[in-house]
């Protein structure tokens, strides 16, 4: 995912989910979530995260 954020052109759109990613099922920790946010924020990306089984 990393290397997708990072090739991806300055300002793109993500769609994130929030838990229980889809196809993946992966759940990032802390620190991933922490190195995720850091690469967008320094593609300077838009991120919208789909939170629909969340209570």
């Amino acid at each position: 995912m990393c290397e997708d954020i990072n090739n991806a052109p300055d300002g793109s759109v993500f769609m994130l989910h929030a838990c229980s990613h889809n196809p993946t099922g992966c759940d990032p920790s802390h620190s991933q979530w922490d190195e995720l946010s850091g690469l967008m924020k320094k593609k300077k990306h838009v991120v919208f995260f789909d939170s629909a089984y969340q209570v």
